[in-house]
């Protein structure tokens, strides 16, 4: 007797349904770990300050309307589409929310993992979805990313859409999977242009091996919308690109950026000689399955080579910052899941397959475990948390002197308490003001030599630069 779970599993249909029952609960386990382990992450992405590229994204876009969004560049932050789609639904109210600024990033990251769960499942390889699944959220750097109230979580969302139809074009060859494709590659890069690297690489790779006419179409209509897109903004778009470089240095200059990439957002934060161990292994396991390969293992093929173009057209300009292109991970992972699957299933063995799954589990058990030990989830930058501080521990109508970005402390402190520049050491001495020091570099820290002797602090932890500390005499 055969289980519907054994459709798609190639020829290897002698697996018998107590293998397959091991895949389900395998699965569960991989999905339950990945769950624990972005946990700390998602909370606190819904919770925790927005940090300044958010922040001009709502202040400077976002927040002036869909038409303001369309026709304004002056920086690479305005995300087109994302802003766009956050200025639908944003308010007077919600403007600095962090939740609710955010909430397309959680859409766009919740609605890819149930993608790939639905496909791999439907194709009856469910143990490798969960293993995807788990490669995108229990990576807590790449989840800190692509949950922020930028394109990235939609960059993620493209990439595994590209994913799941490179693999279903060489199942079926319909038109709706060249359209999806399409349609992806048009919107991410309306959200950042860095992605139509990968996506017309990978277009151009599917209608070379399939040589349909139907992807050149789709591609040429691709370009022209990702044209009209831009248009409005075309002249800004070119200036910032003639003076990237120089604005923000070089993003790609050699493998340790590719390495750096693939660490921080695939590989757990592992050192350099492990991740090339890991891209090799998988390179390797690649050219081992390539005989006789499968429909999704096709897709597969194309994913990777495309994402190969990627890092290299990234070396060669230069230019590029690293998170631009770390969605690139996600048709990695699926390479890898590609080649887990095949490997396992090597000789019609069913002990390896079995040896698979427990490794898999011990595995994602051990890095989950480590993670809710060693890992704590602190914000970029602690704005909100520093007003939260003031608030609880000083009263009302207390003047705070804040000299860099207070801009950004306003959005969240109570209009109780008035902000200036000014110190006035008799009102300090007197607990009438208080100084919060939120800069990130030791120069444009407050110069503390002009407070009197005896005053105390308080340090709000945040990644970025020293913690914002606030200055206070005891009363």
């Amino acid at each position: 007797m055969k289980s519907v779970w054994l459709k798609g599993l190639g020829s290897i249909e002698s697996v018998s349904l107590r293998i397959v029952k091991w895949e389900i609960a395998a699965a569960a386990i991989v999905i339950v770990c990945a769950l624990a382990t972005a946990w700390p992450v998602i909370h606190g992405m819904a919770t925790s300050s927005l940090w300044i590229d958010e922040f001009y994204s709502v202040q400077k876009f976002a927040s002036k309307g869909p038409g303001h969004v369309l026709t304004h560049y002056t920086v690479p932050n305005n995300h087109i589409f994302f802003n766009l789609l956050n200025s639908f639904t944003l308010d007077s109210d919600s403007l600095y929310l962090p939740w609710r600024v955010r909430l397309w990033s959680f859409a766009f990251v919740a609605f890819g993992a149930v993608l790939l769960l639905w496909y791999f499942t439907k194709a009856g390889k469910v143990l490798e979805g969960s293993i995807l699944v788990f490669l995108m959220l229990a990576n807590v750097d790449y989840l800190d990313l692509i949950l922020q109230a930028r394109g990235y979580g939609l960059l993620s969302l493209g990439a595994i859409v590209c994913c799941v139809a490179s693999s279903r074009w060489f199942e079926r060859r319909d038109s709706l999977t060249v359209a999806v494709v399409a349609l992806s590659v048009w919107l991410a890069t309306w959200a950042v242009p860095t992605f139509v690297l990968f996506g017309g690489a990978l277009m151009a790779l599917l209608w070379v091996t399939s040589k349909d006419g139907r992807w050149l179409v789709a591609g040429t209509l691709c370009l022209l919308a990702i044209a009209c897109s831009y248009l409005p903004v075309h002249k800004e778009l070119i200036g910032n690109s003639s003076t990237f470089a120089k604005d923000w240095g070089k993003g790609f200059a050699d493998w340790n950026s590719i390495s750096s990439l693939l660490s921080g957002n695939l590989f757990f934060g592992a050192k350099s000689w492990l991740v090339f161990i890991g891209v090799m292994g998988i390179a390797g396991g690649a050219v081992i399955v390539s005989k006789d390969l499968k429909e999704m293992d096709r897709g597969a093929l194309c994913l990777g080579l495309a994402v190969l173009a990627t890092y290299a057209i990234a070396l060669k300009l230069e230019t590029l910052l690293v998170r631009t292109v770390a969605f690139t991970v996600i048709p990695c992972g699926y390479l890898a899941a590609a080649v887990f699957r095949r490997l396992t299933f090597w000789q019609n063995l069913k002990s390896i397959r079995v040896a698979g799954m427990l490794l898999v589990v011990l595995g994602v058990t051990f890095i989950t475990i480590q993670s809710r030990k060693t890992y704590k989830f602190i914000p970029i930058e602690a704005w909100m948390e520093t007003a939260r501080c003031i608030e609880k521990h000083f009263p009302q109508n207390t003047k705070i002197v804040a000299q860099f970005r207070s801009r950004q402390l306003r959005a969240y402190l109570s209009k109780d308490y008035p902000v200036s520049t000014a110190f006035d050491v008799t009102k300090f001495l007197a607990g009438k003001q208080i100084v919060v020091d939120s800069a990130f570099k030791k120069k444009d820290r407050f110069d503390t030599s002009v407070m009197p002797n005896g005053y105390e602090k308080i340090a709000i932890p945040q990644r970025r630069g020293d913690p914002q500390t606030i200055y206070y005499f005891p009363q």
